[in-house]
């Protein structure tokens, strides 16, 4: 299961930087935006999956 989890956080971690890309390339001010929050939302989501694969509640807290 840990395997799973530990994947799925390398491959949002990808995803992450692509975002991150589209917010610094993106044509429009209303892309930047969407792509920073969607950002923002990936990270918080990473951040937990190290929690659970670490098995420590102190980041979700």
């Amino acid at each position: 299961m840990n395997h799973v989890l530990i994947g799925l956080t390398l491959f949002l971690s990808v995803l992450t930087f692509a975002g991150l890309y589209r917010a610094y390339v993106g044509p429009t001010a209303a892309d930047r935006v969407v792509a920073i929050n969607v950002t923002a939302t990936k990270v918080t989501v990473i951040i937990v999956l190290i929690a659970v694969v670490t098995a420590q509640d102190t980041y979700v807290n």
